[in-house]
């Protein structure tokens, strides 16, 4: 019915069903569909979340806060009301602990299954499964934070009427078309992390090539060029 992985110390918790590969943010959005049926409350995710956990988050009554990647934990324990905190590969249940557990995410997702007596593909029908893409521009660290800025700036003076902002972690801009982009500085890498959602591959296209091209204009500038760039998108 399912392949469940971790990796090496067991905290985060990869999913592949028959149809391949499940997106992170939907296995997000069903932890967080059934935490909501036991009481209302703040569900706390990183900001480079998809759609589809506002979507089942809202549409079951909840409230979602986004923060920063790295620190949802500390906003499980701000937010009281807090039902779960999660970003890509690692979710807090607080019914459990207030630890990330990719064993006690595999527990519960099989415990899930043998309970409502369907498949994890059963469990997943009805989370929305949005095109994304995740690309990490891998920069000398001496210009990332200027780059960094100049682009959020760009972006900012570009959007800044027609988006909403959300800046707790980068910069991420959602559109009225449902579509979003996150522009942020690794915190750990020479990297700048480019991170985006839209309803079609094209308009997914359109957003990634808009903030690369921002990204290597800002590099060629200071007589830089990109060391590498690296991701995918993914339908």
């Amino acid at each position: 019915d399912a392949v469940l992985a971790f990796d090496g110390d067991g905290d985060r918790l990869a999913v592949v069903t028959r149809r391949g590969f499940v997106k992170q943010d939907r296995v997000i959005a069903l932890f967080a569909r059934y935490a909501l049926q036991d009481r209302r409350g703040t569900v706390v995710i990183s900001v480079d979340c998809g759609s589809a956990v506002r979507e089942v988050v809202e549409a079951v009554g909840g409230r979602l806060v986004y923060y920063r990647l790295g620190k949802t934990h500390e906003g499980l324990l701000k937010y009281g009301d807090a039902v779960l905190a999660a970003e890509p590969w690692k979710v807090i249940d607080p019914r459990w602990g207030t630890w990330i557990d990719g064993v006690y995410q595999a527990a519960y997702l099989a415990k899930l299954m043998a309970e409502e007596g369907r498949d994890l593909e059963g469990l997943l029908e009805g989370i929305p499964d949005y095109p994304q893409a995740r690309y990490s521009v891998v920069v000398p660290e001496v210009a990332k934070r200027e780059v960094f800025s100049e682009v959020v700036d760009e972006l900012r003076s570009r959007y800044s009427e027609r988006a909403r902002l959300t800046e707790v972690d980068g910069l991420r801009l959602d559109f009225e078309d449902s579509s979003w982009i996150l522009v942020r500085a690794s915190g750990t890498e020479p990297k700048v992390r480019i991170y985006a959602e839209a309803r079609s591959v094209d308009r997914l296209r359109s957003l990634v090539d808009e903030a690369l091209g921002l990204v290597k204009g800002s590099l060629r500038r200071r007589g830089l060029r990109p060391e590498s760039i690296e991701g995918s998108l993914i339908p």
